[in-house]
Protein backbone atom coordinates (compact mmCIF):
# COMPACT_ATOMS: atom_id res chain seq x y z
CA UNK A 1 0.00 0.00 0.00
CA UNK A 2 1.66 3.10 -1.17
CA UNK A 3 1.81 6.11 1.94
CA UNK A 4 0.71 9.68 1.12
CA UNK A 5 4.33 10.82 1.29
CA UNK A 6 4.58 8.13 -2.15
CA UNK A 7 1.43 10.05 -4.02
CA UNK A 8 2.90 13.40 -2.91
CA UNK A 9 6.33 13.09 -3.58
CA UNK A 10 5.89 11.06 -7.17
CA UNK A 11 6.31 13.41 -10.52
CA UNK A 12 4.37 10.87 -12.42
CA UNK A 13 1.16 10.62 -9.85
CA UNK A 14 -2.10 12.36 -10.44
CA UNK A 15 -2.02 14.08 -7.61
CA UNK A 16 1.55 15.76 -8.11
CA UNK A 17 0.23 16.65 -11.43
CA UNK A 18 -3.26 18.23 -9.75
CA UNK A 19 -0.86 20.23 -7.14
CA UNK A 20 1.43 21.47 -9.93
CA UNK A 21 -1.62 22.40 -12.41
CA UNK A 22 -3.02 24.11 -8.92
CA UNK A 23 0.57 26.05 -8.27
CA UNK A 24 0.67 27.14 -11.73
CA UNK A 25 -2.86 28.58 -11.92
CA UNK A 26 -2.45 30.38 -8.45
CA UNK A 27 0.53 32.04 -10.27
CA UNK A 28 -1.27 33.13 -13.31
CA UNK A 29 -4.40 34.61 -11.21
CA UNK A 30 -1.17 36.16 -9.07
CA UNK A 31 0.06 38.33 -12.45
CA UNK A 32 -3.25 38.47 -13.99
CA UNK A 33 -4.85 40.16 -10.34
CA UNK A 34 -1.40 42.62 -10.76
CA UNK A 35 -2.69 43.58 -13.90
CA UNK A 36 -6.14 44.03 -13.41
CA UNK A 37 -6.00 45.73 -10.55
CA UNK A 38 -8.46 46.60 -7.36
CA UNK A 39 -11.46 46.64 -7.46
CA UNK A 40 -11.93 43.98 -10.43
CA UNK A 41 -9.65 41.38 -9.02
CA UNK A 42 -10.91 41.13 -5.75
CA UNK A 43 -13.92 39.58 -7.34
CA UNK A 44 -12.90 37.27 -10.36
CA UNK A 45 -9.70 35.07 -10.12
CA UNK A 46 -8.06 32.79 -12.91
CA UNK A 47 -9.75 29.26 -13.69
CA UNK A 48 -7.89 28.01 -16.55
CA UNK A 49 -5.24 29.20 -18.97
CA UNK A 50 -6.45 26.71 -22.37
CA UNK A 51 -4.43 27.96 -25.39
CA UNK A 52 -5.47 31.39 -26.33
CA UNK A 53 -8.48 31.38 -24.59
CA UNK A 54 -8.63 32.95 -20.06
CA UNK A 55 -10.93 31.23 -18.25
CA UNK A 56 -12.08 33.51 -15.57
CA UNK A 57 -14.49 32.83 -12.39
CA UNK A 58 -16.32 36.20 -10.98
CA UNK A 59 -18.20 36.50 -8.33
CA UNK A 60 -21.80 37.45 -9.38
CA UNK A 61 -23.59 38.78 -12.92
CA UNK A 62 -22.28 42.68 -11.34
CA UNK A 63 -18.84 41.86 -11.66
CA UNK A 64 -19.11 39.59 -14.64
CA UNK A 65 -20.94 42.77 -16.62
CA UNK A 66 -17.63 44.99 -15.46
CA UNK A 67 -15.63 42.23 -17.03
CA UNK A 68 -16.88 42.08 -19.93
CA UNK A 69 -16.62 45.25 -20.65
CA UNK A 70 -13.16 45.60 -19.57
CA UNK A 71 -11.63 42.59 -21.55
CA UNK A 72 -10.78 44.41 -24.91
CA UNK A 73 -8.28 46.44 -22.47
CA UNK A 74 -7.29 43.54 -19.94
CA UNK A 75 -6.75 41.63 -23.57
CA UNK A 76 -4.07 43.96 -24.23
CA UNK A 77 -2.38 44.56 -20.41
CA UNK A 78 -2.26 40.98 -19.99
CA UNK A 79 -0.58 40.69 -23.82
CA UNK A 80 2.25 42.35 -22.52
CA UNK A 81 3.17 39.16 -20.01
CA UNK A 82 4.99 36.05 -21.17
CA UNK A 83 2.28 33.74 -19.73
CA UNK A 84 -0.71 35.49 -21.52
CA UNK A 85 1.39 36.67 -24.87
CA UNK A 86 -0.98 33.98 -26.51
CA UNK A 87 -4.46 35.02 -25.12
CA UNK A 88 -7.13 36.64 -27.48
CA UNK A 89 -10.63 35.75 -25.79
CA UNK A 90 -11.70 35.97 -22.51
CA UNK A 91 -14.25 34.18 -21.42
CA UNK A 92 -15.95 33.86 -17.74
CA UNK A 93 -18.86 31.85 -15.31
CA UNK A 94 -20.22 33.51 -12.47
CA UNK A 95 -19.44 31.42 -9.74
CA UNK A 96 -22.50 29.28 -7.63
CA UNK A 97 -23.14 31.11 -4.36
CA UNK A 98 -22.07 28.78 -1.86
CA UNK A 99 -24.17 28.11 1.53
CA UNK A 100 -21.44 28.41 3.63
CA UNK A 101 -20.18 32.24 1.73
CA UNK A 102 -23.79 33.69 3.13
CA UNK A 103 -23.82 34.62 6.84
CA UNK A 104 -26.59 33.64 8.57
CA UNK A 105 -28.60 36.55 10.17
CA UNK A 106 -27.40 37.88 13.64
CA UNK A 107 -29.67 36.62 16.30
CA UNK A 108 -31.47 39.65 17.67
CA UNK A 109 -32.53 39.40 21.82
CA UNK A 110 -35.13 41.17 23.15
CA UNK A 111 -33.99 44.55 25.62
CA UNK A 112 -34.82 43.23 29.24
CA UNK A 113 -38.12 45.13 29.44
CA UNK A 114 -39.41 43.35 26.81
CA UNK A 115 -38.57 39.88 27.86
CA UNK A 116 -40.17 41.18 31.02
CA UNK A 117 -43.79 42.37 28.82
CA UNK A 118 -43.30 38.98 26.32
CA UNK A 119 -43.48 36.71 29.88
CA UNK A 120 -46.11 38.53 31.60
CA UNK A 121 -48.17 38.46 27.99
CA UNK A 122 -47.27 34.00 27.86
CA UNK A 123 -48.17 34.31 31.95
CA UNK A 124 -51.57 35.95 31.21
CA UNK A 125 -52.54 33.55 28.27
CA UNK A 126 -51.63 30.52 30.44
CA UNK A 127 -53.82 31.79 33.20
CA UNK A 128 -56.78 32.70 30.53
CA UNK A 129 -56.58 29.46 29.43
CA UNK A 130 -56.81 27.32 32.49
Amino acid sequence: MKTIDQFVTNKDSQLQKLILKAQETRELDRIFSNLVGKPLCEHCRVAKLKKSELIIMVENSAWATRLLYAIPDIIKNINTQPEFKEVTSIRYHIEKPSAKASKPAPKKHLSKENEIIWQELLDNLKAKAN
